[in-house]
C-alpha cells in the first residue's frame, strides 16, 4: 500500500489499520477510536482530573510520561528529526512527515463534499466543519462556539485581558505567540509574504490571502438584499448593518455605537487620548496602525493607490475615491445662470459668488 518496512508482524498488523481506518480501541466516555490499546489508555487521563506528570521548566502537568516527553522537546531543542531537502529540523517524526508533504505538493486527503485536497488529515477534519458549520469548543464565560480549540484559547484571553506575549523592543503586550511575532514584522519592516501576480509584500499570510482575490476578481460573497458582491465573508458581515443600521459596539464611556469593533476601539483612544503607535522617523503618535501607515508614506513619497483613468497617484484610497467621483461626476454640477459645468460642487458654490457680487454692483 505505502512500501513502508516493518521490523515486526505485530507492528505491521497495527499500521495497516491506518489504511482501512480501524480503530477497534473506543474510548466508552467521549467515543473516539485509536488503533492501539497503549494510546486508548493515554487518552483516558484525558477525563481524569489527576495529571501527574509535571514539567520541571513550566510547571504544565500531563496525564501521560508520552505526553510530558514529547513536551520537553519544547524546552531542550531537541530538534534530531533533519528534512533531507531543504534542512529544516523538527522535534518529533510527525512533524517531519508532515513538513515533507510541503516539498512533494502531496494532498492525498480529499473532501467528499467538494472534493477539495489536503496534505494532512486534522486539515481534511477541519475543513469538514465549513461544511457543517459545527462549532464544537465553546466558551464557558459568553457560550460563543468555535470551529478549533485554538480559536478559543485565543478568544479566552479576551475575557482574562491577559498578554502574555511582549514584544522586547517597545513593551507592547500581544495576546498570542502569531500576533508577537506579526507585530516585530513593524519594527524590522519584513515583509514575506509575496504576491507573485504583482510584487506586492505583506507581513501576515492572511493579508496576502485576501488581496490574491483582488486578482480573480472574485466576489464570491453577495448580499442577499442589493447583490453587492465582495471578497471576504467578514466584509459582506459588516455590508448587512448598514441595511440594519445596527450598531452593536458601543462605547462605554459615551454610549455611541459602532459597526464595526475595530472603529469602536479608535474611537476609545479619543477618551484616553493615547496615540501607541509612534512613527521612527519624526516620533509623531499615531492612534490606530492603518493612521501610521499612512503618515510614513508622507515620508516616502509613496503613493500606492492610481487612479486607472488618468494615472494620479494618491497616498490615501479615500483621496482617490475622491478624485474617481470627479471623472464619474464630469462636468455634473451646472450654474442656473449662465450654465457653465463644473467638476465639483465647491467650484460651482465659488462660481454662483461671482454672479452674486456682480448682482450687488449692478
Amino acid at each position: 500500500m505505502c512500501n513502508k518496512v516493518f521490523k515486526s508482524n505485530n507492528n505491521l498488523k497495527i499500521h495497516k489499520r491506518i489504511h482501512f481506518q480501524e480503530k477497534q480501541f473506543v474510548c466508552d466516555i467521549c467515543g473516539k477510536g485509536y488503533h492501539r490499546l497503549s494510546h486508548l489508555k493515554e487518552h483516558a487521563m484525558n477525563h481524569v482530573e489527576s495529571k501527574p506528570f509535571a514539567c520541571n521548566f513550566c510547571d504544565r502537568t500531563f496525564p501521560a510520561m508520552r505526553n510530558l516527553r514529547s513536551h520537553l522537546r519544547i524546552h531542550i531543542r531537541d530538534k534530531s528529526f533533519i528534512c533531507e531537502v531543504c534542512g529544516k529540523a523538527f522535534s518529533q517524526p510527525g512533524c517531519l512527515r508532515v513538513h515533507m508533504q510541503t516539498h512533494t505538493n502531496e494532498k492525498s486527503y480529499v473532501c467528499k463534499l467538494c472534493d477539495k485536497r489536503f496534505s494532512q488529515q486534522s486539515s481534511l477534519k477541519r475543513h469538514y466543519l465549513t461544511h457543517t458549520k459545527e462549532k464544537p469548543h465553546v466558551c464557558d464565560v459568553c457560550n460563543k462556539g468555535f470551529q478549533e480549540k485554538c480559536a478559543l484559547k485565543r478568544h479566552l484571553i479576551t475575557h482574562t485581558g491577559e498578554k502574555p506575549f511582549i514584544c522586547k523592543v517597545c513593551g507592547r503586550g500581544l495576546t498570542t505567540k502569531f500576533a508577537l511575532i506579526s507585530h516585530l514584522r513593524t519594527h524590522t519592516n519584513e515583509r514575506p509574504y509575496v504576491c507573485d501576480e504583482c510584487g506586492r509584500a505583506y507581513n501576515q499570510k492572511q493579508d496576502l490571502k485576501i488581496h490574491m482575490v483582488t486578482h480573480t476578481n472574485e466576489k464570491s460573497h453577495v448580499c442577499k438584499l442589493c447583490g453587492k458582491g465582495f471578497y471576504q465573508k467578514c466584509t459582506l458581515k459588516r455590508h448587512y448593518l448598514t441595511h440594519t443600521k445596527e450598531r452593536p459596539y458601543v462605547c462605554e464611556i459615551c454610549n455611541k455605537g459602532f459597526q464595526e469593533k475595530s472603529s469602536l476601539k479608535k474611537h476609545s483612544l479619543t477618551h484616553t487620548g493615547e496615540r501607541p503607535h509612534i512613527c521612527e522617523i519624526c516620533g509623531k503618535g499615531l492612534a490606530s496602525k492603518a493612521s501610521l501607515t499612512s503618515h510614513l508614506r508622507t515620508h516616502t513619497n509613496e503613493k500606492p493607490y492610481v487612479c486607472d483613468e488618468c494615472g494620479s497617484a494618491y497616498n490615501y484610497k479615500q483621496s482617490l475615491k475622491n478624485h474617481m467621483s470627479l471623472h464619474k461626476n464630469r462636468d455634473a454640477f451646472a450654474c442656473k445662470i449662465c450654465n457653465k459645468n463644473f467638476k465639483r460642487p465647491d467650484y460651482l458654490v465659488q462660481h454662483s459668488r461671482l454672479h452674486a457680487k456682480e448682482k450687488s454692483e449692478m
